[in-house]
């Protein structure tokens, strides 16, 4: 149980409170910028800056993740323990395509989701 408060906490720190320089790019990303009419999506890229590099959808999804952490965790019934699988498979793929920052961050927290299935 610790170890899934940790994950919570984990989460919403790094896409909201975590600052760096560092900023990992590729193509598709960039290109999301550009085209973006939206500030949901926009977030620093410039290696310069030392800020949160997460945009506004994402300090958002990571309060929401670190409260659907907890409640998997309090409540680990089996259609929530299915719903887990789809959370994570869209927020992989999701932050995968849109900030590559957000998806090494979640690498961690993907880890202990495959243990929390496996142990299941």
């Amino acid at each position: 149980m610790l170890l899934y408060i940790f994950e919570a906490f984990y989460i919403i720190y790094m896409f909201n409170f975590f600052k760096t320089t560092y900023y990992f790019h590729h193509p598709l990303e960039i290109l999301i910028q550009r085209i973006n009419p939206y500030i949901w999506l926009e977030h620093a890229i410039m290696e310069e800056d030392y800020t949160n590099k997460i945009c506004l959808f994402g300090n958002i999804i990571g309060f929401v993740l670190g409260a659907w952490i907890l409640i998997v965790s309090f409540y680990p019934v089996k259609l929530l323990l299915i719903l887990n699988i789809i959370v994570w498979s869209v927020t992989t793929i999701v932050s995968l395509i849109s900030n590559l920052n957000a998806f090494i961050y979640i690498i961690p927290c993907i880890l202990i989701e495959i243990y929390r299935n496996l142990s299941h």
